[in-house]
């Protein structure tokens, strides 16, 4: 159950809040709901009540997936879902750049008053947003991501070591007038959200930047594995491989194609990487080899096995805006390796609760899991110190999303302007 927000967590202006998906499990737009700040949560589809009240006549698959598109707090009524724009989403005739671009649209046509714009939709969002001057709420970028000249940095410099051209980031294509139209257009809010350092640095890094800049963490969702993991954590590590699990999509910026090379150099004896991905291995991967196996996409209850059952949780992402998965693996006990462009500077311990890598070095992840496979103490006390591990909370996320929110309120009542201005 939600904590109810203490009189002064509350908020001025009602907003728009849009993005794709059940994204960040619909907490940005919780965030507002519960101290009554929602005004309309845009999406590409949001499941009505009528069909929840209907489960029984539907197969547990579709009421599974239906449960993912909905949340407790937010009624129907305060959503505008695109629901035609996520029917061909498992087909190849689904183009996101074209939803992302109608859902920032549909919520500047949608706001009388504030908003919060996840950072995908902030474009499209200014361009209709400019022919219109009678909002005089605060306009709030959540930049989710890193920035698009971070990005671009970042991963170009790689693909000259790793000489792979193909799966490219949409940051990746813009020219360099594309960078600086968007470093102005996020210059233009009121304030702007991120959930980690790493990101931060890449807007300070910026020519201008807005006014506020305010950190939310992401939450973590323990459940019951809290108890598990520290029932684990005090069993001896396995003598065998090291077991090392990746979960999420296999993309170029999550530094896959270094891991890979890591698990051709360490071979089967000294570990095991299992990979559990809705995504095939992309063609630029190469051939895997023999001590990494795929998994298709789990339900949550298998997924729940896959952390117990492993050693060391491993993603050495070259970008990344957070990393929810970091949070879910030190929940369950699992140690994680990771490099600092993420949010594991500040969920990580090193030494304490997991060990970190260079961004794109199969030297470091190489003789990181030797130093684990040799030191078994060592995997005994980070597993230890992972259970122990004390993660950010989603109330706690909330509350600091509303923080940033009555700051941008404070100040646009002090210095007024047009919405979308320059």
């Amino acid at each position: 159950m939600n904590a109810t927000p203490a009189a002064a967590d509350t908020l001025s202006h009602n907003y728009v809040c849009v993005f794709r998906g059940s994204r960040d499990q619909y907490q940005a737009a919780l965030a507002l709901s519960e101290v009554s700040a929602l005004q309309t949560l845009v999406t590409d589809f949001y499941a009505p009540d009528l069909v929840l009240r209907h489960s029984n006549f539907l197969p547990h698959r579709i009421v599974s997936r239906l449960q993912k598109r909905s949340r407790a707090g937010i009624p129907s009524r305060l959503t505008s879902s695109r629901w035609r724009s996520a029917v061909p989403l498992a087909s190849g005739r689904f183009d996101g750049h074209k939803v992302d671009d109608g859902l920032g649209k549909l919520a500047a046509r949608k706001a009388t008053g504030g908003s919060l714009v996840y950072s995908y939709y902030w474009h499209s969002y200014l361009e209709l947003l400019r022919s219109r001057g009678d909002l005089d709420g605060p306009q709030v970028v959540f930049q989710v991501h890193p920035v698009a000249s971070q990005i671009q940095s970042i991963l170009s410099l790689d693909r000259e070591k790793s000489s792979i051209g193909e799966a490219l980031e949409p940051e990746e294509q813009l020219s360099k007038e594309q960078l600086e139209v968007r470093e102005s257009e996020l210059a233009t809010a009121d304030a702007a959200i991120v959930t980690s350092q790493f990101v931060l640095d890449g807007i300070l890094a910026c020519s201008s930047v807005p006014a506020i800049l305010g950190m939310a963490p992401y939450g973590a969702s323990v459940g019951s594995s809290g108890q598990d993991s520290r029932a684990r954590s005090a069993q001896p590590p396995n003598e065998g491989p090291i077991r090392l699990l990746w979960v999420g999509q296999l993309s170029y910026r999550k530094g896959a194609h270094w891991l890979i090379e890591a698990m051709r150099l360490l071979g089967s004896k000294a570990a095991q990487l299992t990979i559990v991905s809705r995504t095939e291995p992309p063609s630029w991967l190469g051939p895997l080899p023999p001590n990494v196996v795929i998994q298709p996409g789990v339900s949550n209850e298998l997924m729940h096995q896959w952390f117990l059952s492993h050693d060391v949780f491993v993603m050495p992402s070259l970008i990344e805006g957070y990393g929810l998965v970091y949070s879910e693996s030190l929940a369950h006990g699992l140690p994680v390796i990771a490099t600092p462009n993420s949010a594991a500077r500040e969920l990580i311990a090193v030494g304490e609760n997991g060990l970190m890598v260079r961004p794109g070095s199969v030297e470091d992840l190489v003789s990181t899991v030797e130093s684990l496979r040799s030191d078994r103490a060592l995997l005994a006390h980070l597993r230890r110190g992972a259970a122990a591990t004390k993660l950010p909370s989603w109330s706690g996320f909330r509350s600091d999303v509303r923080a940033v929110l009555r700051s941008a309120e404070v100040a646009r009542a002090s210095s007024p302007r047009p919405a979308g201005g320059d």
